[in-house]
């Protein structure tokens, strides 16, 4: 899961990801997590409570976090 938007201490908003190989318009894709190409799925973007967290992964480049968050605008509000 990528942690797109804190609210709280105890929410945030994330994108869920898949380490099946896609292609389309719902998938973008983030490189390599825990040895696997990693893809984020738009379409699966949810309120999430911070205890489904088990640890950290690994932190996004800056420049792809603010790729993935033009995909979701042009996805969720197009």
């Amino acid at each position: 899961m990528i942690v797109m938007k804190v609210f709280s201490r105890n929410v945030f908003w994330g994108a869920a990801l898949t380490s099946r190989e896609k292609q389309g318009p719902l998938y973008f894709p983030v490189g390599s997590v825990e040895g696997k190409e990693a893809l984020v799925i738009l379409s699966q973007v949810r309120l999430v409570d911070t205890k489904r967290l088990l640890r950290k992964s690994r932190v996004l480049d800056e420049d792809i976090f603010e790729e993935l968050k033009s995909a979701l605008q042009r996805t969720l509000f197009s």
